[in-house]
């Protein structure tokens, strides 16, 4: 069997999974009101999910705003059952333990409290593609950042895997990184109290910011922004090794356990990230208004004349995870703490201003971005 390494195309947009059953982009002009979905069911316990949102002007930036109180149901087209989702943090997700199985058919439903329904057409869960082995190289210039306006480093994560022979396969790739951190809140100008920084009540002398540790231990849980696909054409059959399918930018030398995971979607959810490469390519930013909709497989039932942007996908993954040191990489972290600046006791006339009750620590707030559990193969260094 021949080995090759594959480059891969990296597509940023403003949401973390998106497909479509036949990528078209008819020309328009941006509106307000425009209902972007992406949705996702996989077999992996806790990573399906669905986001609902509609566009919107603000002070001249366009912004998605997400739709709250909607009902949103998984449906198995072959069993007839229905998974209703809940609402949590801005998105929504099945009850604990939902998974999807090769060879199922799935699709989605979306009602709006004023009463707007949206469905998707079904998607067939395809068999995974297992990985072989992940690895992480350091890159002092990893990518150009616009918003740093230079290069930053990082971490290249790369994967092997065996291609099946004698069918289509196209990937995706995404991943998950937990950080484990020390200072959990951050005041500037003023004084951390009841989750808000405000002004000092003595009218004293305040640093330029306070630091609060987290009163526990605390992993910062975070998701990789962009969108990394591939399609076998020109590997059916081969050991795929190096594939480049994510950048973890070096911003603090602390240590980070990254989980990565390989999604077998079909082709119709790959020509639909094709979409999203030329957007972000002619758009030059993330941000900017697409100029053309990005119609995928979902529709208005009640009105047929209505863009519905955005995708429900269902997936098969794999996953796996590596733990990486960063303590000893020799370039500088794009988010350096810089000083250590905690609350004390302010001087009142010689003494200690009453009441002299500092706050040094926080809470570490569990929940989608941040846990106090050690995530599983955490190494304590």
């Amino acid at each position: 069997m021949k080995t090759i390494a594959t480059p891969i195309i990296i597509v940023i947009f403003l949401l973390t999974f998106s497909g479509c059953i036949d990528a078209i982009g008819p020309d328009f002009d941006f509106e307000e009101g425009l209902v972007y979905i992406d949705a996702l069911a996989t077999d992996t316990p806790g990573a399906s999910y669905a986001v609902v949102t509609e566009s919107t002007v603000e002070d001249g930036d366009y912004r998605n705003i997400p739709v709250e109180g909607a009902t949103v149901i998984f449906e198995n087209t072959i069993t007839g059952a229905a998974v209703e989702l809940t609402e949590d943090s801005g998105r929504y997700a099945p009850p604990a333990g939902f998974v999807v199985l090769p060879g199922e058919s799935w699709r989605l439903f979306v009602e709006f409290a004023d009463g707007r329904r949206y469905e998707s057409q079904t998607e067939t869960v395809l068999e995974p593609v297992p990985i072989t082995d992940i690895s992480a190289r350091y890159e002092s210039e990893l990518f150009f950042s616009d918003i740093l306006d230079r290069f930053v480093p990082g971490h290249a994560l790369t994967v092997d895997f065996d291609d099946p022979a004698g069918r289509e396969n196209y990937y995706y790739w995404n991943f998950t990184a937990f950080e484990k951190i020390i200072y959990c809140d951050r005041c500037d100008g003023g004084k951390l109290r009841n989750g808000e920084c405000v002004p000092n009540e003595n009218g004293g002398f305040l640093q330029p910011y306070y630091l609060y540790a987290c009163d526990s231990d605390c992993w910062r849980i975070g998701n990789s922004t962009s969108v990394n696909i591939l399609s076998d054409a020109l590997v059916d059959g081969n050991t795929v090794n190096g594939l480049t399918v994510g950048q973890l930018v070096l911003n603090t030398k602390e240590d980070v356990l990254v989980e990565l995971r390989q999604f077998n979607i079909s082709r119709a959810a790959y020509g639909y990230f094709q979409i999203l490469d030329d957007l972000v390519d002619n758009n030059g930013s993330i941000n900017a208004p697409p100029p053309a909709a990005l119609l995928g497989n979902l529709r208005n039932p009640n009105d047929g004349d209505e863009y519905v942007l955005g995708r429900f996908t269902a997936a098969p993954s794999v996953s796996t995870r590596i733990f990486i040191d960063r303590t000893e990489a020799p370039d500088q972290a794009t988010d350096e703490v810089g000083f250590i600046i905690v609350e004390g006791c302010e001087t009142c006339d010689g003494a200690p201003c009453p009441p002299c009750i500092p706050v040094t620590n926080v809470s570490c707030d569990n929940g989608r971005f941040r846990t106090s559990a050690m995530p599983e193969g955490w190494v304590e260094q």
